[in-house]
């Protein structure tokens, strides 16, 4: 059974975000698909009575240190002897060290981070390897050093590994939010989840971090859903699933079509027709290389209002 951990609140610093804050970006973070919800013990005493303790996971500097009402603990490797609780952080810096991981099996759990050039190799070999050496319950954290860390944990998760991410791949490892909706898509993994929750768990990402969601940012980016090719807008207009794996409205998003310089007759017909803007129909193809020659003289698509003007413009011309 897939076994997911977000780590996203053992990275951040949330030191200066206000408890409020801090307790509702948890509770959204425990909506997102993830098991289990990691974090640094001063944020596990600050969520105080919202924390759900059998979903906890408290990422230590010392093995040893007592967590009272927490289910499990994570510790990197330490020279101390091993406690078996505790599940064992292993830094793995690349493929050829994998070899090297047989000195680890008298630990009773392992996770692996790093791993990042996985993708220059054959997943299943090396999954294999990983397990004949630790035959062992094992977590695989891979870090994103080439952007394919989303890749490599949904490898991982469908070949029946459990693994461990961040919302938006925050401290360089893999993109929770793009792995959950790939395990939705390619292995049907929790279908019914509801994330629509996700533009608002965007947004206190931003204030608690004060990074801001690049806007084509897969799954939650603002203008995922945002299309201006012509034959992508016609595609979509007769069957939507020809250019969308998911509907925009499973993350709480809304499909939004542009005019641009790749716009086509379909699309601004479509366009207008929303905004309740009637033309004849000889006008379109007068209107369409209005909009296209202004688009590319801006570098960018229209805004309503411009798109209206050159239509009011082509119908007086007319």
């Amino acid at each position: 059974m897939i076994k997911l951990t977000d780590k996203t609140l053992a990275v951040l610093n949330t030191t200066r975000c206000t408890t409020s804050k801090l307790k509702e970006f948890y509770e959204l973070l425990l909506q997102i698909g993830a098991d289990y919800i990691e974090m640094d013990w001063d944020t596990a005493q600050r969520l105080d009575s919202v924390l759900v303790a059998e979903r906890a996971v408290v990422h230590l500097d010392d093995p040893i240190q007592s967590t009272p009402g927490v289910f499990r603990r994570v510790c990197h490797i330490t020279d101390l002897p091993v406690i078996p609780p505790v599940i064992h952080e292993i830094q793995v810096n690349d493929v050829r060290e994998i070899s090297l991981l047989g000195r680890y099996q008298s630990y009773g759990k392992i996770r692996i981070t790093g791993l990042s050039d996985l993708m220059l190799h054959d997943f299943p070999s090396v999954f294999r390897q990983i397990r004949k050496r630790l035959p062992i319950t094992l977590e695989l954290c891979p870090s994103n050093d080439y952007g394919c860390a989303g890749a490599i944990l949904t490898e991982w998760l469908m070949d029946g590994g459990n693994g461990v991410g961040t919302f938006l791949g925050v401290g360089g490892f893999a993109p929770l939010e793009e792995v959950v909706m790939a395990l939705r898509i390619a292995k049907r993994h929790r279908p019914r989840l509801d994330l629509s929750m996700l533009p608002r768990l965007c947004q206190l990402f931003t204030e608690i971090s004060g990074i801001e969601v690049p806007s084509h940012k897969p799954v939650v980016g603002h203008a995922v859903f945002e299309v201006e090719s012509g034959i992508h807008v016609d595609g979509i207009l007769k069957n939507a699933v020809n250019y969308e794996p998911f509907s925009p409205d499973v993350v709480g998003a809304q499909r939004r079509f542009v005019i641009g310089k790749h716009s086509g007759l379909v699309s601004l017909q479509y366009y207008l027709s929303n905004l309740g803007y009637e033309l004849p129909a000889q006008a379109f193809p007068l209107l369409l290389d209005e909009v296209r020659r202004e688009s590319a003289r801006l570098s960018r698509a229209l805004t309503e209002e411009e798109v209206r003007a050159f239509a009011e413009k082509v119908r007086v011309d007319l």
